[in-house]
This record gives structure tokens, sequence and C-alpha cells, in this order.
């Protein structure tokens, strides 16, 4: 018997932007699907952090 080879879900999305999109969505579902059940054990909920990540590149001239 032939297994079909393993992939992750993010496999199809080709920029590191997009996985890391995927990932973050995966992330905040779950830390929703937490405080939801927290709050009903009327127990504290999980803070949210927010940050900004600025990622710079530096271009060398007439590389587009």
């Amino acid at each position: 018997m032939t297994y079909p080879p393993r992939r992750l879900p993010f496999e199809k999305l080709t920029t590191i932007d997009e996985r890391v999109d995927y990932i973050h969505g995966q992330v905040s579902a779950v830390q929703s699907a937490l405080n939801h059940l927290f709050e009903k054990e009327d127990l504290p909920t999980m803070a949210v952090i927010t940050r900004d990540v600025n990622l710079r590149v530096t271009l060398l001239p007439h590389t587009g």
C-alpha cells in the first residue's frame, strides 16, 4: 500500500507573508475559542496582544 505524501495545510501558499497570515489566522481562532470557553467557566480570559511588525527590504539600483 502506498500512502500519499504528507503536506502541511499552508504548503500551497507561496510567499512567507501568505504563510504568516495563515498561521496568524489559525492562532487567532484558537485564542478566540479559548476565551469563549473561559468566559463560560467564569475564568479570566487571555490578554490579546497586538504588535505591528515592519519588514524592510533594501533594493539595489536597477533591480526593481
